[in-house]
């Protein structure tokens, strides 16, 4: 391989990733000004709600918001997904114990200390997987449900060190 391919594909390797990491910073802003629109609707509802239940105390009946009450309820509906998305694209998690933003490496919260389920994370090298992900795209280990044959097949012990099943090489020290 001559050294005008190996730069070529050097750049070439470069190009990608700034194209996927320009992609996934339009998404991302993309996805905060949905939410951003979204929650100024949800702030008009309220607006809203507090006029009805102003002008219905004027003449003394009863204010009837039940309609805007469900639009505030599919619009947090919305900003939840919109969430759920935002995270997913930053790599993070939400805390099961006080609902903070985590990274989805993180074994635990580190501001509630709750442990984070590690369903996500590859076994061997704790690199972050996609949900649906069968292989780990850093070392190339099966991301759910190694068996020990399989492990031994590649020449890698299963240890029972954290509890979570890790693995490493013989004669390698966790």
């Amino acid at each position: 391989m001559s050294i005008f391919d190996v730069i070529s594909s050097g750049v070439s390797e470069a190009g990608g990733t700034l194209s996927r990491k320009a992609k996934d910073l339009t998404e991302t802003a993309k996805i905060s000004s949905e939410m951003n629109k979204a929650e100024g609707r949800r702030q008009e509802c309220f607006r809203q709600i507090g006029e009805c239940i102003y002008e219905g105390s004027k003449d003394g009946r009863e204010a009837d918001y039940r309609e805007i009450l469900s639009e505030v309820r599919e619009i947090e509906a919305q900003l939840d997904g919109l969430r759920a998305d935002l995270r997913k694209r930053k790599g993070l998690v939400l805390c099961p114990g006080c609902g903070r933003d985590v990274d989805r490496s993180a074994s635990f919260c580190p501001g509630c200390g709750a442990p984070i389920a590690a369903g996500n994370v590859c076994p061997a090298c704790k690199t972050p997987l996609e949900p649906d992900a069968k292989f780990c795209i850093h070392c190339g280990h099966k991301a759910e449900g190694q068996t020990e044959g399989e492990a031994a097949a590649k020449g890698v012990e299963i240890t029972e060190g954290n509890g979570a099943g890790e693995m490493k090489a013989p004669g390698e020290n966790l």
